[in-house]
C-alpha cells in the first residue's frame, strides 16, 4: 500500500541589495533597453527584467531578479535529488511573492 502526503512549506527571505549591486542592475537594465531598441532578440528573463524596471523602477527590477533566483534554487534542489528520491517527490512550481 502506498502512502501519499502533501506538504506546503512557507518561509520568508530578506534580501539587502547594496549600492554597487543596485548600480550594476541599473546598468544591466539600460543595456537590455538598448538591445530592445535596436531590435535585438533578448531572453524572456531579460525582457521581464526590463518590464519590471519600467513599471516599478529599481525596486521592482531587483525583486524580479530575486524571485527568479529563488525559483531556480528550489528547482535545483529537486534536480539534486537521487533518481529514487525524484520518483518519490514532486515539487509544484514555486510561487514567490514580495511581501514588503
Amino acid at each position: 500500500m502506498a502512502i501519499t502526503k502533501r506538504f506546503k512549506v512557507t518561509f520568508e527571505v530578506t534580501s539587502v541589495i547594496d549600492s554597487e549591486s543596485e548600480k550594476n542592475l541599473s546598468e544591466t537594465v539600460l543595456r537590455i533597453a538598448q538591445m530592445v531598441s535596436k531590435g535585438e532578440k533578448v531572453s524572456n528573463f531579460k525582457l521581464g527584467l526590463l518590464e519590471a524596471a519600467l513599471s516599478g523602477g529599481p525596486d521592482e527590477a531587483a525583486a524580479y531578479c530575486i524571485r527568479d533566483g529563488l525559483r531556480s534554487i528550489i528547482k535545483e534542489a529537486h534536480d539534486d535529488l537521487s533518481f529514487n528520491e525524484k520518483k518519490l517527490m514532486r515539487f509544484s512550481p514555486a510561487i514567490v511573492r514580495v511581501t514588503k
